[in-house]
């Protein structure tokens, strides 16, 4: 832990009053005790193996406190999200590795991609990228972390926001990114939560980085899980968050589960086991077969949303929106 404790109060503080020590406390015992840099005093950072860092984000707002990963190769290593774009997250990898960092958003959105702009390579799937292209402003930026309203939780400096603006790399499915040497990252998309959607498969390090696509779901964590909202209007190729795409692209993961041996999440569990993909394949397929056939109900953020669990998965959906999908 950086010697600087003064300037660490706010970060400690958010997590504090989120009650998020049972996380934290979870990884120390795991990992070993988090680190805290002063390059970067804005996230939690433990080291998880020889060449990956887990970093954990406290939220802005009340979508949930995020991971944050760092893999490094053999010549460049890479953030797999990266977080709200608070805090040099850049300088901190490189300090960590020593090497050139790039990035790699598993979607848009701000807890997961607002962090590209400080990235001189940023690499997503193609319909990330069109997104992006659109949406990485203040503006944007502002109404994502709801600045200035009640849940807002304002625990960064200005001078430490990152530039909002960014020109990612667009990529096909399946594209690889190599670290160097035979270390490769495959892009997997599977779209549903967002359009562009993707997992990052570390082939040599067998971990499957699943963003917002796949999540280990506890008994205790009702509203965790596999967010599935439909299409939405307006929204560039939104015709990807349907359901049925979504539940075909799970289907197709889950045939190379052998392929991998954890899973980690861009929110709650990490170091997950690789049956979470395949738990949630039969999630999706029960719940679009049989949706009113649901386990729970819960508050989300667009009103009262249901879960259909499976083994460690969970997946939450609108009941409006999925009976019309079921319709069509």
């Amino acid at each position: 832990m950086s010697e600087n404790n003064t300037k660490l109060m706010p970060i400690l503080t958010v997590s504090e009053e989120r009650g998020d020590y049972s996380t934290i406390n979870e990884m120390n015992e795991k990992f070993g005790h988090y680190c805290i840099y002063a390059i970067d005093p804005y996230v939690y950072v433990w080291k998880i193996r020889d060449n990956v860092w887990a970093m954990l984000a406290p939220c802005t707002h009340a979508v949930g406190d995020n991971w944050i990963y760092l893999v490094e190769g053999p010549e460049k290593a890479i953030f797999i999200d990266n977080g709200y774009g608070i805090g040099d997250l850049r300088g901190l990898g490189e300090m960590l590795t020593g090497k050139k960092c790039i990035t790699a958003p598993t979607h848009f959105h701000g807890d997961h991609a607002a962090g590209s702009g400080q990235f001189d390579e940023v690499y997503c799937h193609k319909f990330c990228a069109d997104i992006m292209r659109t949406r990485m402003n203040k503006e944007s930026w502002d109404q994502f972390n709801h600045v200035g309203e009640a849940q807002w939780r304002p625990y960064y400096l200005e001078k430490d926001l990152v530039p909002y603006w960014c020109n990612p790399t667009a990529l096909e499915n399946h594209a690889i990114i190599n670290l160097g040497e035979d270390y490769d990252i495959e892009l997997i998309h599977v779209g549903g939560h967002a359009p562009g959607e993707s997992c990052f498969l570390d082939k040599k390090g067998r971990i499957l980085y699943t963003g917002d696509a796949y999540f280990e779901s506890r008994d205790d964590m009702p509203g965790l899980g596999t967010g599935l909202g439909g299409p939405r209007p307006g929204l560039l190729h939104n015709e990807y968050q349907d359901f049925r795409y979504y539940m075909e692209q799970t289907i197709a993961l889950a045939e190379r589960v052998g392929e991998w041996d954890y899973c980690m999440a861009g929110h709650g569990p990490i170091d997950s086991p690789a049956t979470v993909v395949t738990d949630t394949r039969d999630a999706i397929v029960a719940a679009v077969e049989n949706p009113e056939n649901y386990d729970e109900e819960v508050q989300g953020r667009w009103g009262i949303q249901y879960n259909m669990r499976r083994g460690l998965a969970r997946v939450r959906y609108n009941m409006d929106v999925m009976l019309a999908n079921k319709k069509d």
